[in-house]
């Protein structure tokens, strides 16, 4: 086989596997749980055993599954980071971004922070693949912080990690908050944006102290 057919073939498996993927993070979205091949296949409308010409068992789609959803969540923020005329721009954008991305996908946030952090993934699999995909944004967006230092834009006494993880944390509880709400049709006092708001003005507070 030439380079060109073999290229052409390896093509066509990556989309057949993102199709897989897809189809599996739709039934868990939907049922909030797990998946099998002879589901993902029904929503394909394939045969069961054409799953497992591409992944050879469940557990490695579940890997998958996680791993693109962990580059999906680092793009989304270092994307909305690199939007930003400044430092404290870059990190209130990155931290809006990050809400608005899982207010629109809620059943990825539920799939990354609420189903897999209980779920049975290798070690090797987080300290392989997963952890050095968030550990080069961290290191990305605290050397922006760093860089602000030395412009004089961010306080010499922030810690830049730690201000860093504060943002993603304050992002997920805002989205935990509402999407929980929105589960049971419950009220907030306060809107989406208001809280936005107000987390972005405590991060531009934090980052000037």
């Amino acid at each position: 086989m030439d380079q060109q057919s073999l290229t052409k073939k390896q093509n066509r498996q990556e989309d057949k596997r993102g199709l897989i993927l897809a189809a599996a993070r739709k039934l868990m979205a939907e049922q909030g749980g797990d998946f099998t091949a002879s589901a993902i296949a029904q929503q394909l409308g394939w045969k069961t055993p054409g799953i497992y010409y591409y992944f050879p068992n469940l557990q490695a789609i579940r890997e998958a599954i996680l791993l693109e959803l962990t580059g999906e969540s680092v793009e989304i923020t270092r994307s909305a980071a690199h939007l930003g005329k400044d430092v404290i721009e870059s990190v209130t954008l990155a931290f809006e971004a990050r809400i608005h991305h899982y207010q629109a996908h809620p059943g990825d946030f539920d799939l990354l922070w609420k189903h897999y952090p209980a779920g049975g993934i290798p070690l090797e699999v987080l300290q392989e693949d997963i952890y050095p995909q968030v550990q080069s944004l961290m290191d990305e967006l605290e050397e922006m912080l760093e860089d602000g230092k030395a412009q004089g834009l961010v306080g010499l006494e922030v810690e830049s990690r730690k201000l860093v993880n504060l943002m993603v944390c304050m992002a997920q509880g805002i989205n935990l908050m509402y999407l929980s709400f929105k589960k049971v049709e419950g009220d907030l006092k306060f809107s989406l944006e208001e809280m936005i708001l107000e987390g972005k003005k405590n991060l531009e507070k934090a980052l000037k102290a």
